[in-house]
């Protein structure tokens, strides 16, 4: 369980390398953690406004999405300027990407979103596994969904939706999960 000084919440998480990357929706930071040694950067801190209301994050070859109100963007992570990849018609909760594939959750459609990464045009979707608001995370052949409201984590082979694995988790209102390669 991460909990950082002067972080208000900690939602999605996301691995780049040997650290992560999370976001307070709260506060409108963009973080990178170091879970060894818990050092904490803010990489965002000239335009903390495009990341208030966030709420996933995914990582993919030195680039980011993140879930803010109905909408999913992109940046660099090197250079900071989040873009619109594609809109919802009801609220995107969590966000994973594996290579060219988007995966979005969204509690009030009760499904995820399976979206070409670039250009945001969905593919398909499937109902998702719980009933609150869901983060993910993906790798490999496996998607991972954490439910906030059953305080759950899902195992989801990613290409149809269908559970492989379902366990509690010992944390209440889980906000996020990266899951590490080869898991």
């Amino acid at each position: 369980m991460l909990q950082p000084i002067g972080v208000k919440a900690l939602y999605g998480l996301a691995l780049s390398g040997d650290r992560l990357l999370a976001v307070d929706p709260f506060r409108g930071y963009l973080l990178r953690l170091d879970p060894k040694t818990d050092q904490l950067e803010i990489l965002n801190s000239q335009n903390a406004e495009a990341f208030y209301g966030a709420t996933g994050i995914a990582y993919w070859d030195d680039q980011i999405w993140f879930c803010s109100d109905h909408t999913v963007y992109t940046t660099p992570l090197a250079d900071i300027l989040p873009v619109p990849v594609l809109t919802l018609p009801y609220a995107a909760d969590g966000v994973a990407v594996w290579q060219n594939t988007l995966y979005v959750s969204c509690k009030k459609g009760s499904c995820i979103f399976v979206c070409d990464r670039t250009t945001g045009q969905r593919i398909t979707q499937f109902s998702a596994p719980g009933i609150g608001v869901e983060n993910l995370s993906v790798w490999g052949d496996y998607l991972w969904v954490c439910d906030q409201t059953e305080q759950s984590v899902y195992c989801l082979d990613r290409a149809t939706g269908e559970l492989v694995v379902k366990m509690l988790t010992p944390f209440a209102t889980p906000t996020g999960l990266a899951v590490p390669p080869h898991t």
